[in-house]
């Protein structure tokens, strides 16, 4: 940091390592992240949750390309390279049979960012694309299907389709409950699941739909 900035001497002793300090600092971050978005966390799972099921939804039902397409509108697939809006005809990443890990981020705003160290394996940061939320109905729907239920049904509702995994984090269900919560709500018509490879993954009918936004 010294080569770019001034940096206050308090922080030498962080600067060689020493561990008691990186502790301090540790407890420090989290500190941080439980006041500024404890409140907030929810909203940023699900927000990331919804990006993974859509761009999971894109590989295993048309491919790594269509994948890479979808990634939003600060890049662009034009085979074989993956182009994005940082620092534009002065960066390149040559994969050279490497693969490359693509992180979903809530808090980046306008383009991607990537790894400054070319040795560490490749890594590409992403906006999300930020929805306003709608607001819930005030309606019945717990008292109809259990909360629980009505939590699997609504974050089912909130995508295109989710896999069971996401519903389980996003939930707090354990895995096999909420496969048996999605499994009452197929049979009864309100979502359908699909297998595609080792996933399963659940979309809303219009039945459920109509259920959902239906007010009192």
């Amino acid at each position: 940091m010294r080569r770019h900035a001034p940096v206050p001497a308090t922080l030498d002793d962080l600067a060689r390592g020493n561990r008691r300090s990186i502790r301090g600092l540790a407890r420090l971050g989290e500190r941080y992240c439980q006041v500024a978005f404890g409140s907030r966390r929810t909203d940023m799972e699900d927000a990331l949750g919804r990006e993974r099921a859509r761009l999971t939804r894109l590989l295993t039902g048309q491919g790594v390309e269509a994948m890479l397409a979808g990634l939003g509108p600060s890049m662009r697939w034009r085979p074989p390279v993956l182009e994005a809006d940082y620092a534009p005809g002065r960066y390149e990443i040559h994969l050279q049979g490497r693969g490359l890990t693509l992180i979903p981020s809530y808090f980046g705003r306008f383009t991607p960012v990537v790894m400054a160290d070319p040795s560490l394996p490749p890594v590409l940061v992403f906006p999300i694309q930020h929805e306003m939320p709608d607001a819930e109905p005030d309606d019945a729907l717990p008292d109809l299907l259990g909360a629980t239920r009505a939590r699997v049904l609504r974050c089912i509702a909130a995508t295109d389709g989710c896999t069971t995994s996401e519903l389980a984090r996003r939930t707090g269900a354990s895995l096999s409950s909420a496969s048996a919560h999605a499994q009452v709500l197929q049979r009864a018509g309100l979502i359908t699941s699909t297998r595609h490879a080792n996933m399963v993954i659940h979309q809303l009918t219009r039945l459920g739909g109509d259920l959902i936004h239906r007010r009192q």
